[in-house]
């Protein structure tokens, strides 16, 4: 027996012509091919072949030969392989179209120490503005003015703590934006940003005790 082999091989075969192909190894596959083909194993009987299909034999000791044969109807280039142990081949094949979509990039907001676009503005650090307090019954505390507005603001989060009465809610100008009404101790946070437009107040009521933790950004020009 001779000694273990491995190899690449590369020819163009005529309609029916075959070639045999000396090969001490344990796998033979087939990396491309034009069209599928027929091979043997040792002088076997013939078997089907085609790009990406691998034969591996279940004899420990291997094969001596292969013998390929182009039963295409015109000429067959092949690419085939063959050795011991593990064949790994990443190249892509696909017989039809293949469907490219473009990579997609999302921007996102990000904090760091120079100006970030927003909503028409500009902020240095997201949500870097803390209100933190028991603001009481109404009129509560103004938070932000209306004066002070000058370029709108965006509500990062917002977290009423209730007790057990009363009412808390935030106030954006009159109209009240987020509320937590009930009969028992209770935590609700904000589930989304809020756009405030320029030249609007923002208020923060907390009847009963509550205490109210909230996060902004007032927008630069």
């Amino acid at each position: 027996m001779s000694s273990k082999s491995a190899g690449y091989n590369s020819f163009t075969l005529a309609d029916g012509e075959s070639v045999q192909i000396p090969a001490h190894a344990e796998f033979m596959r087939c990396l491309e091919a034009t069209a599928a083909f027929e091979f043997n194993i040792d002088d076997g009987g013939w078997q089907y072949m085609a790009a990406g299909i691998s034969y591996i034999s279940d004899d420990p000791s291997g094969f001596e030969t292969f013998r390929v044969r182009n039963i295409s109807g015109a000429d067959n280039t092949l690419v085939l392989a063959h050795g011991w142990g593990e064949l790994r081949d990443d190249r892509l094949t696909a017989s039809g179209t293949v469907n490219v979509r473009q990579t997609e990039t999302v921007n996102v907001l990000e904090t760091g120490d120079r100006s970030l676009s927003s909503d028409g503005g500009s902020i240095t650090e997201v949500g870097a503005t803390l209100y933190s307090g028991t603001p009481g019954a109404e009129p509560g505390v103004e938070v932000v003015s209306a004066a002070a507005n000058t370029n709108g603001v965006i509500i990062r989060t917002c977290c009423i703590n209730k007790d057990a009465v009363g009412v808390a809610y935030l106030k954006v100008g009159t109209k009240i934006v987020f509320i937590g009404s009930s009969s028992s101790w209770f935590a609700e946070n904000l589930t989304r940003e809020i756009k405030v437009d320029a030249g609007v107040s923002i208020s923060v009521v907390g009847d009963g005790g509550a205490s109210v933790v909230m996060t902004y950004d007032i927008l630069g020009a």
